[in-house]
């Protein structure tokens, strides 16, 4: 790979370790449940969001991205990520008298934030002018990223509270909302390129009229919502369905259930 597009791999590679950060959730969920008395329904409501948002987003800021390029959203993403952490850490206080209010609009800017992230790193990896081998290795690298990010955020959060305490897990959240922001600047100074030839895209409205379309995405909607139903839900149901310790929870229910 040529030298001044190293710094661009190694920021797509730290951005898609990070957005694992969305993990960290799913452990906090039976903690929040004994401090602010949240139902399940009411998880069912911000793991629903989480999905929905993203899948909306990848959607929606498809044609802003072609038609504005890669850096203003690569920068905004990371931003609006570590804004909706914030917010859902702050929700106790904001939202004293219903903090799930508070936090659904923390998740809503996170997933917003996380949709985007997943629409643009591949593309900014892929318009680099590297030979295709490389690019190949380079792609397949970004993706590992993800799973090793989740295996971090987990193991970290896990300890985290078990050091901590529950009772501080607004200061856990508020400590994965840092890496967005370093992301953010990562990409204000790397060098981004757009990709050249190709079928020019496809009207939505053309798009739409294509029964492969819906086919396509009724698969990409049950297969992500299996993914996060799995991912999201394995520690509770681990803790508070088989009895297992929290530890144990965490560890097998949200490491090993992608």
């Amino acid at each position: 790979m040529e030298a001044r597009y190293r710094s661009t791999l190694w920021a797509c590679c730290f951005a898609n370790f990070f957005q694992a950060v969305g993990s960290c959730f799913a452990i906090l969920y039976v903690p929040l449940r004994g401090l602010y008395g949240l139902s399940f329904t009411d998880f069912g409501i911000l793991v629903s969001l989480n999905f929905i948002t993203q899948v909306a987003s990848d959607v929606l800021f498809s044609k802003p991205v072609e038609k504005y390029g890669f850096r203003p959203f690569a920068v905004a993403a990371p931003l609006v990520s570590a804004a909706g952490l914030g917010l859902f850490a702050a929700a106790p206080l904001l939202f004293p008298r219903r903090p799930f209010a508070g936090f659904c609009a923390g998740m809503f800017l996170f997933a917003a934030a996380g949709g985007l992230q997943e629409l643009l790193l591949s593309p900014i990896l892929d318009a680099l002018p590297i030979p295709e081998e490389r690019k190949a290795r380079s792609m397949s690298m970004l993706h590992s990223f993800f799973a090793w990010g989740q295996i971090f955020v987990v193991l970290a959060t896990t300890g985290l509270l078990a050091v901590w305490g529950a009772a501080r897990w607004q200061w856990i959240v508020l400590l994965w909302a840092a890496p967005p922001v370093a992301g953010a600047v990562l990409f204000c100074r790397v060098p981004l390129a757009r990709k050249n030839g190709g079928a020019p895209p496809l009207p939505l409205r053309a798009l739409a009229r294509k029964g492969v379309f819906y086919a396509l995405l009724a698969a990409i909607v049950l297969g992500g919502a299996a993914e996060v139903t799995m991912a999201q839900w394995a520690s509770a149901f681990l803790e508070k369905g088989l009895r297992l310790p929290k530890l144990a929870g965490d560890v097998w229910g949200v490491c090993f259930s992608r």
